[in-house]
């Protein structure tokens, strides 16, 4: 009797633990251990023709383009600035109305992160499926209050998905989609790349190749050429072309200041009204051409008179980078742009 007594205490204790463990599943976060079983549509990377994100207080959208150095994403995000504080009065009155909140709109490439996630969003795969949910059952997931709207094109066919909440522990995101009705727990990275996609998604690398397959340089400012190789052992350390064994130190150090450079804000294919251009840089490996950098000098945004400042004035001058992987113009730091015009004369000796 006693090991029947143990053998029913025991079933019971099994039952009670898978019944806790399916309750758990249902809202439970998904964890590394846990897989992406679930297709939510099918499609492929090269499919992907824009993306369309919408949250509070901004939207971004994403447009896939190509060229011939291959396929990247024009992005526009708009967001709303939060309103400055009403000013207070001296009497103590009824302040003013405070200024109306201000929407900022940026324009932005996208490449390389754009990668990582077209895969994710094409095909899109859940951890898991909630089915169609009850009315009753909508704010256990965030669906009674949402948190924006996804919308994928694939292949000129849209899918629209509503977004819940955040699973437990915040990592990953409930989506519905909104023509099928059934709700799925999916990757949270896609919606915090694409609400912060101004520093998430916005390209920040000048070139595609490695620096390690560069075999030579040529730089033209003007009707001025020069080559330079970059020294066997050495990867900071370059020469002529004409004297590869012997290092010229002042075109390492431009090099150096020149691989640093780094797009920040985007203008769009052309430069900078009235932008003066500063350096032309070929990039070979071997006899193949494999990228191009082109440098221009601007009047500071910040100037008030439509007239140029004259070179050799102290007024300020902006800077602007364009790359084959970069697609458009952008500005760089002004003081790196400022050593690189100034120390050119002395590498084009």
């Amino acid at each position: 009797m006693r090991s029947q007594s143990l053998f029913v205490h025991g079933g019971l204790l099994l039952l009670a633990s898978g019944l806790a463990y399916a309750g758990f599943t249902k809202t439970a976060p998904a964890t590394a251990s846990q897989r992406l079983e679930v297709q939510v549509y099918s499609g492929t990377p090269a499919q992907l023709e824009r993306v369309e994100f919408s949250a509070e207080n901004r939207s971004v959208t994403l447009t896939a383009k190509s060229d011939k150095n291959g396929r990247y994403f024009e992005g526009q995000l708009s967001r709303q600035k939060p309103a400055p504080p009403a000013a207070k009065t001296a009497d103590g009155g009824a302040p003013p109305p405070a200024p109306p909140a201000e929407t900022e709109k940026l324009s932005f490439v996208a490449v390389t992160s754009m990668d990582k996630l077209a895969e994710q969003l094409a095909p899109l795969s859940a951890y898991r499926s909630l089915g169609k949910l009850e009315e009753s059952q909508l704010g256990d997931f965030g669906f009674d209050k949402p948190e924006g709207k996804l919308t994928i094109t694939l292949a000129g066919k849209s899918h629209s998905l509503i977004l819940g909440g955040t699973t437990p522990g915040g990592a990953d995101r409930y989506v519905k989609d909104e023509a099928t009705g059934v709700a799925y727990a999916i990757l949270g990275n896609i919606s915090r790349d694409l609400e912060n996609a101004d520093s998430r998604l916005t390209e920040r690398s000048l070139f595609a190749f490695e620096p390690e397959q560069v075999t030579r340089v040529r730089i033209t400012a003007g009707e001025q050429t020069r080559e330079l190789t970059p020294m066997a052992g050495n990867k900071s350390a370059w020469a002529g072309a004409d004297t590869p064994n012997q290092e010229d130190e002042t075109a390492s150090n431009w090099m150096v200041k020149l691989g640093r450079l780094r797009p920040n804000k985007y203008l769009g294919e052309a430069p900078a009204s009235g932008s003066t251009p500063v350096v032309m840089v070929e990039y070979f490996e071997g006899k193949r051409r494999i990228g191009e950098l082109a440098l221009v000098r601007g009047a500071a945004q910040a100037a008030v008179s439509a007239d140029q400042p004259e070179p050799g004035s102290d007024a300020k001058y902006d800077y602007y980078v364009r790359t084959d992987h970069t697609r458009w113009y952008a500005s760089v730091i002004r003081s790196s742009g400022e050593q690189l015009d100034q120390d050119l004369g002395s590498v084009l000796r």
